[in-house]
């Protein structure tokens, strides 16, 4: 196999981890969060908020990933958020 791609997937693995580590700690958060909200007999949903995280991320994303691309992405975090704070 080419080296480059060696070097790349490597490259990706540690990308990998990073992301799971954040992940992880978001969800920490998350379900702290659900608590808190639970105690105020708050929504765990907040669609104001999630468009409020998607807008900022698009102004930032310079088309790395397309409108549609970045908002399947979040989806599926904002979903594990949701039911974290369960």
């Amino acid at each position: 196999m080419d080296n480059r791609i060696i070097i790349l997937r490597e490259k990706i693995d540690k990308i990998d981890e990073k992301l799971f580590s954040l992940i992880k700690e978001r969800l920490v958060i998350t379900r702290e969060m659900g608590i808190i909200k639970q105690e105020n007999k708050i929504s765990i949903e907040d669609i104001d908020r999630e468009m409020e995280i998607i807008d900022r991320l698009l102004l930032n994303s310079n088309d790395t990933l397309s409108d549609t691309e970045l908002k399947r992405v979040f989806s599926i975090i904002f979903k594990f958020s949701k039911i974290m704070q369960k």
